[in-house]
């Protein structure tokens, strides 16, 4: 009996033990949620469109962010990964937003034939940019002092909502520009954004009179409007834009509410 009892009070202990370790922590897998913004930007590498991507958190916090677009002279694409970080700005819902991380640039440079072999070496910059927001949809670029890089919105993203597809007709008229999609019967107001500029001017080239709707499928998003509670629509890429007959014919121009 003498030799049992030992053994029966390391079992016990050894039990304590066990029972008194603290299990491992666990964390839990919240998918973070990311807000989009696009516009164009200007950098020490040359300035471009861009859509940039950031996980949503408080003032004071820092997060990831991706950014994608072609702000390098003369090349074709490019990324930037890193983190950024918010500081209250001035103003009471001012927001100050400082990027950090490293942009990697793929493609080849515009501006080389395209039969011609081109030898292309990767590179790796340092990135750093700053934002304000402003009216709680838009980022303007700053300077290290916090000053706007432009005084109009040159250089200003806006968040966007998920790209779709859009296809309709679009009309530049002399006070706006509007777009029927034929697929949900609903008129937006087009914001001068993304690939407006390209569009109008095939608009311009193909028209042959006033008013006169064209036919259009493109890669779009959405905007808030800083004058109403309407979203305005932006063109991202035109998939295809041509002449329709549907704005010649008067019955099917009536049809689409245009005399």
């Amino acid at each position: 009996m003498k030799k049992i009892l030992p053994l029966i009070l390391l079992f016990a202990c050894s039990n304590k033990e066990k029972v008194e370790t603290p299990p491992p922590p666990t964390v839990a897998n919240e998918k973070v949620k990311k807000i989009f913004y696009e516009g164009t930007i200007k950098s020490k590498y040359g300035e471009g469109p861009i859509e940039l991507a950031l996980a949503e958190i408080e003032t004071g916090l820092s997060s990831s962010f991706e950014l994608k677009g072609d702000i390098m002279k003369d090349k074709l694409f490019g990324m930037a990964t890193g983190e950024y970080s918010t500081l209250s700005g001035a103003a009471s819902n001012e927001v100050i937003l400082q990027l950090h991380g490293r942009f990697f640039m793929m493609g080849r440079a515009q501006k080389a034939p395209k039969k011609e072999a081109v030898e292309f070496k990767p590179e790796l910059n340092e990135l750093d940019l700053f934002f304000v927001t402003e009216g709680g949809n838009k980022l303007v670029l700053v300077d290290e002092d916090f000053d706007r890089i432009a005084e109009d919105n040159r250089f200003t993203l806006y968040k966007r909502s998920r790209l779709f597809t859009a296809e309709g007709y679009i009309t530049f008229e002399d006070t706006r520009t509007e777009f029927f999609e034929q697929n949900t019967n609903e008129r937006w107001n087009v914001a001068p954004l993304g690939v407006y500029g390209d569009a109008q001017h095939i608009y311009d080239s193909l028209v042959s009179q006033k008013f006169e709707g064209m036919y259009m499928k493109a890669l779009a998003y959405s905007v808030e409007s800083d004058s109403s509670d309407k979203e305005l629509l932006v063109i991202k890429k035109i998939l295809d834009m041509k002449k329709s007959e549907a704005y010649t014919n008067k019955e099917r121009a009536a049809g689409l509410g245009y005399k």
